[in-house]
C-alpha cells in the first residue's frame, strides 16, 4: 500500500490538487496517530494506524494488548469531542517488537 501522507512533521505532500500536511505524530509500539491539515478546503483529519500486532502478547516481555490500545484511542477521540474527520487503518503483521 503506497504512502499518502508526509514522513515528516511539517512537511507537505501533494496529491492530486490537495495538498497533505502532517501536524502531529504520535508513534507507540504498534500504533501510530498522526494529524493532518488538508488543503486548500482547510479540513484537520486524524488517522490513527495499527501498525503491526506482537506475536508474544500477554507475556512479561510484551503486556500490550493492541486492539485494546487501538480502542482506547479511538474512544479518546470521541471524548475531546474533535470534529476532526478519522481515519482508521490497520495493517496486521505479526512481528517480535517485544523480544
Amino acid at each position: 500500500m503506497p504512502q499518502y501522507w508526509p514522513g515528516v512533521v511539517n512537511q507537505m505532500t501533494l496529491a492530486d490538487d490537495m495538498s497533505v500536511i502532517l501536524l502531529k505524530e504520535d508513534i507507540s509500539t504498534c500504533i501510530t496517530v498522526r494529524t493532518f491539515l488538508l488543503k486548500p478546503a482547510e479540513v484537520t483529519v486524524k488517522q490513527v494506524q495499527l501498525r503491526t500486532i506482537p506475536i508474544h502478547l500477554g507475556t512479561k516481555s510484551c503486556p500490550s494488548y493492541p486492539l485494546i490500545e487501538l480502542k482506547e484511542k479511538l474512544d479518546m477521540h470521541s471524548v475531546t469531542g474533535s470534529n476532526a474527520p478519522l481515519i482508521v487503518q490497520c495493517m496486521y503483521v505479526a512481528t517480535d517488537v517485544c523480544k
